[in-house]
């Protein structure tokens, strides 16, 4: 990847990874695609929390590990926020409908998008969180 579609930087406690999520929200159209990897408990959800946030909604953001997925509407926009930490492949993810939230009118915010194979369209932002000494790296990589 070439080096001006990557960022990197150190994210030392959640609201400094809401605050990231913050400044990725800002670059978001209506139909990006944001695709988030990384280990158990590493802030994927904490950031896509900052994202909602910065998009205009207030309410809680939970983690749709279990139900799969959440939607929130905040400032008339439509944010899709999927976890697919729990399914088996992308056959799976069609019998639950998934594939449909991917279309032109909503914001996707995936975790776990490597379980869906090739059966989602490419991200428009690869959102990559690791452990630190320190906290977290955090890495956007654009097409």
């Amino acid at each position: 990847m070439n080096a001006a579609n990557r960022e990197e930087c150190l994210v030392r406690d959640a609201a400094d990874m809401e605050a990231q999520g913050a400044r990725l929200a800002k670059r978001l159209s209506e139909s990006s695609n944001v695709y988030l990897y990384g280990d158990l408990g590493v802030g994927k959800t904490t950031f896509c929390r900052g994202v909602l946030r910065a998009l205009g909604h207030a309410d809680a953001v939970k983690s749709p590990t279990f139900g799969l997925l959440e939607t929130y509407e905040p400032g008339g926009l439509t944010v899709m926020h999927m976890d697919l930490y729990r399914l088996n492949g992308p056959a799976e993810m069609a019998g639950y409908g998934l594939l449909d939230c991917f279309n032109e009118t909503a914001i996707v915010l995936l975790e776990w998008p490597e379980r869906a194979g090739n059966a989602i369209p490419p991200a428009d932002f690869s959102v990559r969180l690791d452990y630190a000494p320190d906290g977290r790296t955090l890495t956007i990589e654009t097409p």
